[in-house]
């Protein structure tokens, strides 16, 4: 028995999750599958922000912290908390 590269299988994983779309799965699992893709692609540019705002204002730790945790709790609530934030955003009792 050998042992698999880990590599290789990183990379089946990879092609496995971003291949066609699973025909047993309903909408609501395809579009948060979606939504994740997006929001992960999103990480680095907005992580690359946050690390360019943190230098231009000369490494001050709360700018910092509170831009990564801006970028990476956005992303979580467009990622995995897309009916709170629509519910949040399409309220009628205004």
């Amino acid at each position: 028995m050998t042992i698999p590269n880990p590599q290789e299988l990183y990379v089946d994983l990879a092609i496995a999750r971003a291949g066609a779309p699973d025909p047993r799965a309903d909408d609501d699992a395809e579009a948060l599958s979606f939504r994740r893709r997006i929001a992960a692609l999103a990480t680095l540019p907005g992580v690359y922000f946050a690390i360019v705002l943190a230098a231009w204002s000369h490494w001050n730790l709360a700018v910092s912290v509170i831009s990564l945790t801006v970028v990476l709790g956005g992303l979580w609530v467009f990622g995995e908390r897309w009916q709170w934030l629509m519910k949040r955003l399409r309220r009628t009792d205004r």
